[in-house]
């Protein structure tokens, strides 16, 4: 099941990437370059 995070209302508090059980959570500032793609994917999915 994918999770996402609304873009429109984290207040980058970075405590959902502290208690992700997969490590597939980062803050905008960490987020690696290999993933950057799926920032706009989430960015989309909210948008509609």
């Amino acid at each position: 099941m994918a999770h996402f995070i609304d873009p429109g209302r984290c207040i980058d508090c970075r405590i959902c990437a502290l208690v992700c059980p997969v490590e597939a959570v980062f803050s905008n500032y960490d987020l690696p370059p290999e993933w950057e793609r799926f920032e706009r994917v989430n960015v989309e999915f909210f948008r509609k």
